[in-house]
């Protein structure tokens, strides 16, 4: 089960992180270093699935960086 998804790196200063479900539809976006997606969408859990996102960061050390598609397996506990 892996119910959050975040992005863990000391050595990046800034970053926008962009996940879409299976259909393309935006699910969550966020700025916050110290961020944490849930796996909900309009305040309702996303079912098991595979969702891409798209994470653009700048560095320490201003280096700027782009992973433009990852993919994220999220299982759930159970039937949702």
């Amino acid at each position: 089960m892996n119910d959050l998804f975040r992005v863990l790196n000391k050595e990046i200063d800034k970053l926008n992180l962009r996940i879409y479900n299976r259909w393309g539809e935006k699910v969550f976006e966020g700025t916050e270093l110290n961020f944490s997606w849930d796996g909900t969408f309009n305040g309702k859990p996303e079912n098991t699935a595979v969702f891409a996102y798209y994470l653009k960061a700048v560095l320490n050390d201003g280096t700027e960086t782009d992973l433009d598609l990852g993919h994220y397996e999220r299982f759930t506990s159970g039937p949702l």
